[in-house]
């Protein structure tokens, strides 16, 4: 059997839940138990997307990535940053003197076709002394004005195609000082084509090189293997058929960065300039050879919208001046052992912990130049399990930026500066942006269904367009789960075998997961809030913190991919107190009795249920108020005395006293008109006052749990609840989905914010119960399933 190419990297242990960076090459590396997560800043400050997979070692420079970067056609070029119109006009400068060897001739050619193309009239073009072999070569046949436009539109491309094949050819000659056995056969054919450019260099014509031994070079150059690295490991597992790097030729082979080469390296202002003391000639070497593409091209971790990225982006910010352009560059990060918890969003959304035995933190800050306004992406890597932890922070400076301010005079940044400088509106916020390599067969898998039906995996082929998971119900819902996978496995073997990327938002509203494939076949996973009800203001000074979302791979298939995800929740979401501890076998009333419930029929039941081996009694709805039907008392969480003259004291005391627990059901959110809490607070439901209509689903309406004055009310109550007797066990539950989504103490230019702060508004008094009854075991039913977040 022969011998396998790509041999297995063990991921040692000391590596393990470590977090690397390179400041050479501005890479990040994420390590988890047998993963890799890596990721760079590149030299115009863009986060580009390196890899997620199997561990590859630390020494393999994984910049090579990029070189699968193609530019497309009408795709912008990259983007820069100048100071007035010089840099542009810069660009725009006559063309660099004549050239005598074979590539600088290729060099002019390119570079006076490009101007013709770009700056001259198609008048110009037949008094440029163009080589009949480009001509002749391409079957250009000067005629009008439009014909001699598209002919220097071909020549530019012409030239620029053999300038990189040359180039290419002479770089691996020249590397290739010694070859392997395998490799004899790349030389042979690199030799061929030696012989056939010093023919073209004597002068002979330049169509002497047939097209396809052209290709055939091309093909075999990009096979061959460098002996700084070893990419191997990475090229297996990030490239699909046809996606296969090539190496950077010589730093010198390239033309001068003089800014007079259009999609080459910008004379723009770097973001993220290489630190100084580091050696140059291999950085500037590497950065010089990545291509030049636009953001539309790159894999990016972070992604804005409006500079050349078409794909769903990251986030949104909307100006006071109207406009929504925020590119953003690295600015600088940290690196802390243990989880860095939350501080915006402290107790109002649920999120993982981890001590710096268990993990490892990165905060890495990106700012927009221009405005000041900062997102911190933030990540988490565990040393025991591939799980990677992903939330954003954004921020609104208190003071917008001073240095685009020139002393006596007023620029047009300045000037915008001054009225992007208040409150910010973001209209979309992600957890986590993933963007992946193509594949040659990507399934998505999703969990979906309908109430009662819940959470059936649907897996489906990804091609190009886009898939949305999404609810915009109020809750994660019975239809869709804040939960999306990605995998190269075939359908029939899912469970066990298979690359497997899976993502989960530790959330319970309102949620967005999709999918889209490019033309390239390359793949973007957002996962966050839904933008479709989300807009938040963020005045001056202030930051918004978004949900966590989770991110496992595994390299075996669906199956590994669970148990990683139960085990991460087990150990570091769920409290530290029900770690290992098996829940009661109970008996709900609701079945046996619906609202027919007193004390002495539930004692009864509780007898019977006990001689079977139940170990709870769980007391369901029609125990409160005057709750005889759906239509009444939702809101009066007080005990009916005439169905429990005892109160609920005397049948815990009863219930415990058989050797059972005792549960019961709540469902605070909702009230019923036929209520006295509706009859003294009608404006704490959602509902626009002043206008007639409304629904009434299940005969309840939903109260506004962004207001803090309805979050109090449920806290007393159920502190109450709780506190008079010995409950072990509360059923929370949440039957009716919102609908007329507005709140009436919230000003008119904060309503995109109600859903949101409704579900932090659960959360806070979900935190106060845990605190409060930390030994009280709390399930967020909804109608069954409708929260299984």
């Amino acid at each position: 059997m022969a011998e396998d190419p790509l041999p297995k990297f063990t991921c040692p242990t000391k590596l393990r839940g470590q977090i690397l960076f390179d400041e050479r090459t501005r890479t990040f590396r994420l390590y988890g138990k047998n993963t890799l997560y890596s990721f760079r800043a590149d030299d115009g400050g863009n986060l580009e997307h390196l890899y997620w997979g199997t561990a590859i070692p630390p020494e393999d420079d994984l910049r090579y990535l990029a070189f699968s970067n193609v530019q497309l056609c009408f795709d912008p070029g990259p983007s820069n940053y100048f100071e007035d119109t010089t840099a542009i006009e810069d660009l725009l400068a006559p063309a660099v003197g004549i050239q005598t060897n074979a590539h600088d001739h290729l060099l002019q050619e390119w570079d006076e076709a490009r101007k013709k193309n770009v700056g001259s009239s198609a008048g110009d073009i037949a008094d440029t002394a163009a080589p009949s072999i480009l001509l002749d070569q391409l079957g250009v046949i000067p005629g009008s004005m439009d014909d001699e436009a598209l002919n220097a539109a071909r020549r530019e491309n012409a030239a620029w195609r053999l300038m990189k094949m040359h180039e290419m050819r002479a770089e691996k000659l020249e590397r290739a000082t010694s070859a392997s056995p395998e490799e004899e056969e790349e030389l042979a054919a690199l030799a061929e084509l030696d012989e056939l450019e010093k023919l073209r260099i004597a002068g002979e014509d330049l169509a002497a090189i047939p097209e396809h031994e052209a290709q055939k070079a091309a093909g075999l150059l990009s096979d061959l293997k460098s002996p700084t690295m070893r990419p191997q490991f990475a090229k297996g597992q990030a490239f699909a058929e046809g996606f296969v790097p090539v190496m950077p030729p010589p730093m010198d082979e390239y033309p001068p960065d003089d800014g007079q080469f259009m999609g080459r390296r910008s004379r723009g202002v770097s973001l993220a300039a290489t630190p100084a003391g580091i050696p140059q000639d291999e950085d500037e070497r590497w950065e010089a050879a990545l291509p030049h593409v636009g953001r539309n091209t790159k894999l990016l971790e972070w992604a804005d919208s409006g500079t050349g990225d078409f794909r769903p982006p990251s986030f949104s910010v909307h100006y006071e001046d109207g406009s929504t352009i925020c590119p953003l560059g690295y600015k600088g990060h940290t690196i802390t052992k243990g989880k860095i918890m939350m501080d915006k969003a402290k107790g109002k959304l649920p999120e993982l912990r981890g001590g710096k035995e268990d993990c490892m933190s990165l905060v890495v800050e990106m700012f927009d130049k221009l405005t000041g306004l900062e997102f911190n992406l933030v990540y988490t890597v565990y040393k025991d399990l591939d799980a990677v932890i992903r939330r954003t922070i954004v921020k609104n400076p208190a003071q917008a930026p001073t240095d685009m301010h020139k002393p006596g005079m007023k620029t047009p940044a300045s000037i915008m500066q001054q009225t992007t400088s208040g409150t910010k509106r973001i209209h979309r916020l992600m957890s986590a942006t993933v963007d992946f390599h193509t594949m040659s067969a990507p399934r998505l898998i999703t969990l979906s269904g309908s109430w009662a039906n819940e959470r059936h995996m649907k897996t489906q082929f990804m091609t190009q367009g886009k898939f949305v998971c999404e609810s915009l119900r109020g809750t994660s819902s019975h239809q869709h789960n804040p939960f999306m996978a990605l995998t190269s496995g075939s359908e029939e073997q899912l469970e066990t075998q298979g690359d497997v990327w899976g993502f989960n938002l530790v959330y319970s509203g309102n949620f967005m997961v999709e999918c889209e494939v490019a033309e390239t076949g390359r793949t973007r996973i957002n996962a966050g809030v839904n933008p479709n009800s989300f807009r938040w203001h963020l005045p001056s000074g202030d930051a918004f913190e978004s949900p966590e979302c989770v991110l496992v791979y595994s390299s075996t298939g669906i199956e590994s991919m669970s148990h990683t995800f139960h085990e991460l929740y087990r150990r570091f979401l769920i409290a530290d107190r029900w770690l290992g501890k098996i829940p009661p076998v109970l008996l709900n009333t609701w079945e046996a009795m619906y609202f027919d419930v007193s004390h002495q029929k539930v004692l009864e039941l509780a007898k019977a249920a006990h001689s079977v081996g139940v170990e709870m009694i769980v007391l369901d709805d029609g125990w409160f108020g005057e709750r005889e039907d759906a239509t009444s008392s939702l809101g009066d969480w007080y005990e009916d005395t005439r169905k429990f003259p005892e109160g609920l004291p005397g049948l815990v005391r009863d219930v415990n006293e058989l050797g059972m627990q005792f549960g019961i059901w709540v469902e605070p959110e909702m009230v019923n008109v036929k209520s006295a809490l509706y009859k003294k607070h009608p404006a704490w439901c959602l509902n626009q006052q002043g206008r007639n209509f409304r629904c009434e689903g299940r005969n309840q309406l939903v109260l506004d749990f962004s207001r803090p004055e309805v979050q109090n009310y449920v806290e007393e109550k159920l502190e109450t609840l709780l506190a008079s007797s010995n409950v072990e066990y509360l059923k929370w539950d949440m039957n009716r989905h919102l609908t007329e989504v507005y709140g009436n103490n919230i000003s008119a230019e904060k309503q995109g914010e109600v859903f949101h702060r409704y579900m932090v508004g659960v959360y806070k008094v979900l935190n106060f119960l845990n605190d409060r009854f930390p030994n009280v075991r709390i399930e967020t039913c909804s109608g069954g399933g409708g929260r299984f977040d």
